[in-house]
C-alpha cells in the first residue's frame, strides 16, 4: 500500500466519464510519490512556456489529478503543474486523488485530451503509449 500524506483538505465526488461519479480528496501529495516517467524523458511533451506561466500562480492552478490504484499513485493530469513545482524547488504538490485502476487513469487522460486538445481516442491512447514505453500494459 502506497503511503499517503494526513493533510485531507477537501472530500468530493468527482466524474471519470459520462454518468460515473467516484470519491475524491483534495491533499498535498509527495511529487516523489507519483508513478511518472522522470520528467527528463518527457521534457519533449512539455510547453516550456505552460510551464514558466504555472510557475508564477502555481498556488492559484487546479489540483493535478491522481489515482490511487492500491499500490501506486499514478499522475492522470498535471504533468505542466508537476514540473513548475519543481522548478520551484517544492516537494509536494495539490492532488485530486482518485481511487480507481490504470485503466481508470487511461480512461481520465483520454477523455481530457479530446475535452481540451480535441484530440481522438486513439490519438490519445498512442501518445500515451509511446510516452509510457509499454509500462501502461497492465489493466489494473
Amino acid at each position: 500500500m502506497v503511503s499517503r500524506p494526513a493533510r485531507v483538505s477537501l472530500r468530493h465526488e468527482a466524474t471519470l466519464g459520462p454518468g460515473e461519479k467516484i470519491p475524491c480528496m483534495i491533499r498535498d501529495i509527495e511529487i516523489a510519490s507519483l508513478m511518472q516517467e522522470p520528467i527528463a524523458e518527457s521534457q519533449e511533451h512539455l510547453d516550456r512556456n505552460r510551464v514558466a506561466s504555472y510557475t508564477h500562480h502555481l498556488d492559484d492552478a487546479q489540483p493535478v489529478t491522481v489515482f490511487d490504484t492500491g499500490d501506486a499513485l499514478i499522475l492522470a493530469d498535471g504533468y505542466h503543474r508537476v514540473e513548475a513545482a519543481r522548478q520551484l524547488g517544492r516537494t509536494t504538490i495539490k492532488a485530486e486523488v482518485r481511487r480507481g485502476s490504470r485503466s481508470d487513469a487511461m480512461r481520465f487522460a483520454v477523455v481530457l485530451n479530446k475535452e481540451q486538445r480535441g484530440m481522438t481516442g486513439s490519438e490519445t491512447l498512442s501518445a500515451i503509449k509511446k510516452r509510457a514505453g509499454g509500462r501502461w500494459a497492465s489493466g489494473r
